[in-house]
């Protein structure tokens, strides 16, 4: 909630609000460097929402303290699904936060297993391919070449 306190206060130049007089004035009021934390904040919260619901949002919000904090819940939410609230509250803060990291890691070794399997598999088709194309090669140069000896 500090974050959004800062934004509001501070991320717009209330003092010269009354002196705008049309659109390029206003977007002059607004200092983005405070502003996008809250911005980003209200992104992972939105994520959030819509990933497990309005109740279980509002009921995780209660434990978020950081803007990185609701980044790590956000992501271990979308890994997790419907069953984040209950490891949330199974596990406690501390711990799901740990897991989320650990779900990120085997994230990445899954991934670096599939990018693995199909580098094999294109070498393996690759191969294939040049057995069964290296007799009608053999057989297009043997005619190249008769007739540029003929």
């Amino acid at each position: 909630l500090a974050v959004f306190r800062r934004a509001f206060a501070s991320g717009i130049d209330w003092a010269r609000l009354p002196a705008v007089r049309g659109i390029d004035d206003l977007a002059r009021l607004t200092r983005p460097a405070v502003l996008r934390p809250a911005v980003a904040v209200a992104q992972d919260l939105g994520r959030l929402n819509a990933r497990l619901g309005t109740r279980q949002t509002l009921h995780l919000m209660a434990a978020i303290d950081t803007p990185a904090e609701a980044a790590r819940i956000t992501r271990a939410a979308d890994a997790l699904g419907p069953r984040t609230v209950g490891a949330f509250e199974m596990l406690g803060k501390s711990r799901f936060l740990r897991l989320g990291l650990r779900l990120a890691d085997e994230v990445w070794a899954v991934l670096a297993g599939a990018f693995a399997a199909l580098t094999s598999l294109a070498g393996l088709v690759g191969s294939a391919l040049a057995r069964v194309a290296r007799p009608a090669l053999r057989l297009g140069l043997r005619g190249v070449l008769r007739l540029a000896l003929r």
